[in-house]
């Protein structure tokens, strides 16, 4: 059964979208030759990939959705395409322009030249899907189902925090391993979805976004903490921020609907993501960092966060632009980016 759409979700995807590019402005651009130089995007890291796949959790969860034999057909038939094909594709071009990398290497290396993203995704589509098949197989009672999902995220962000790391060139690289800690934050995602009205009413409470608030800004202070246990702390830093950042989009979400033209805008970058996450790649391979000052030399993370940003802007708006002439064709809006072919008339 479908459930509602909820506008400032698209909303606050668009804004995630939008950090990603950010980020990758500030390491290939503006801080070329010391991406570990303070940047206000590093911050942002805490919880820009962790939002990112607990969006993507959020969105897949469907209240009374059954995952049988039909429905699980129906749903790889859908995300194959987008998820694996079309980005295959993309890297591949990718590869094409930069002579310096092959496309076999990338297959196999745990980033995948930055298009790791959707294969690893779809990877945690598999993990939860081969999951729900054994509760059902299994009998799996509602509230254990819960505890067994969360444990098993626990231990996916454990193992592969402390064991695998990012390890490349085997199948540990083409199953990007590496980035698999982040399946914790989609099951939460699926979790906060099923149980959304108890989660806004602990969102409510003026504890846990102050609690939350007060966890993110005091780690970031104090980085020796990491010595006490690396884990738990960027387990804390992700998870606070993400909820502080998803209390912020709640608590002013009448400013992100239909009914403001910043929330219409932020909304179609969030429904454009997939477009502009395989297309702003191709933007980065430029000689811009001629043009502009390398900022880790100016310490001034203000004046990059505002150089980053209209730079950051800017790509944005070229790939909705290709995206745009992209999607003139249904059969490529189809299979490129996964809209849906309409019946004829």
């Amino acid at each position: 059964m479908p459930t509602k759409r909820i506008e400032f979700i698209d909303a606050m995807r668009g804004f995630t979208m939008f950090l990603v590019v950010l980020a990758h402005v500030s390491e290939y651009i503006l801080l070329p030759n010391n991406p570990q130089a303070f940047s206000f995007s590093n911050i942002f890291s805490m919880f820009r990939m962790p939002m990112f796949f607990f969006i993507s959790g959020f969105v897949l969860y469907k209240t009374g959705f059954e995952w049988n034999a039909d429905n699980t057909i129906a749903f790889f038939k859908k995300k194959i395409p987008v998820q694996v094909l079309s980005p295959l594709l993309f890297l591949l071009l990718y590869c094409t322009l930069h002579s310096e990398y092959t496309f076999g290497n990338a297959i196999f290396h745990v980033n995948k030249y930055g298009y790791w993203f959707t294969f690893v995704l779809f990877v945690y589509f598999c993990l939860y899907i081969i999951m729900q098949w054994l509760f059902r197989l299994f009998h799996v009672s509602n509230w254990l189902r819960d505890a067994l999902l969360l444990v098993a995220g626990l231990v996916v962000y454990l193992w592969t925090t402390h064991y695998v790391g990012k390890q490349s060139g085997n199948l540990y690289g083409l199953l990007s391993v590496g980035r698999w800690p982040y399946f914790l934050f989609f099951v939460i995602g699926t979790r906060v979805r099923k149980y959304y009205q108890e989660f806004e009413r602990l969102l409510d409470t003026t504890w846990l976004t102050l609690l939350c608030l007060i966890v993110f800004i005091g780690l970031n202070f104090m980085p020796s903490l990491v010595n006490v246990s690396n884990m738990a702390y960027h387990l804390l830093l992700r998870l606070s921020g993400l909820i502080v950042v998803f209390a912020v989009f709640r608590k002013y979400q009448h400013n992100f609907s239909r009914e403001h033209a910043f929330g219409r805008m932020a909304q179609f970058v969030g429904r454009r993501t997939l477009d502009i996450y395989l297309i702003h790649y191709f933007f980065l391979i430029t000689n811009m960092q001629a043009l502009l000052p390398d900022f880790s030399n100016l310490n001034s993370p203000f004046l990059e966060l505002l150089t980053g940003t209209a730079v950051t802007i800017a790509i944005m708006a070229c790939c909705l632009l290709v995206s745009a002439v992209l999607r003139v064709s249904p059969i490529a809006a189809h299979y490129l980016f996964g809209q849906k072919i309409e019946p004829r008339q």
